[in-house]
Parts: C-alpha cells; structure tokens; sequence
C-alpha cells in the first residue's frame, strides 16, 4: 500500500516530537538522528506534493 501524503504528515509530527523530547533530554546521537529523519520526512512530503499535484498549464 503506497504511503500518503497524510501518512507523512503525521510520521513528521511524530518524529517532530520525539526531536523535542530528544533535546530537552540532553540526547545529542538521538537528536542528530532524528533531524535526518525529519529531513526525509519532509522530502517525502515533498515528492509527494508533487506527485499528486496537476501542473496549471493556463488553459481554463
């Protein structure tokens, strides 16, 4: 089944929060590894922005 858009969204969130706790706690290996996770996170989101969206040619 093909990941969407959505899905994305709230692995970000997620991996968002698990950066936040990640920083209060002091866990710098954690934290660097999660900001690469969240990285990809929001390539992903990206690719499948456009994916999914149709180009406006200016036709009407």
């Amino acid at each position: 089944m093909p990941t969407t858009e959505n899905d994305l969204k709230m692995l970000g969130r997620l991996v968002d929060h698990a950066l936040q706790a990640a920083t209060q706690l002091g866990e710098t290996a954690t934290i660097y590894l999660l900001s690469m996770a969240s990285e990809e996170v929001a390539q992903r989101i990206e690719a499948a922005k456009r994916t999914t969206t149709v180009p406006d040619d200016g036709e009407e």
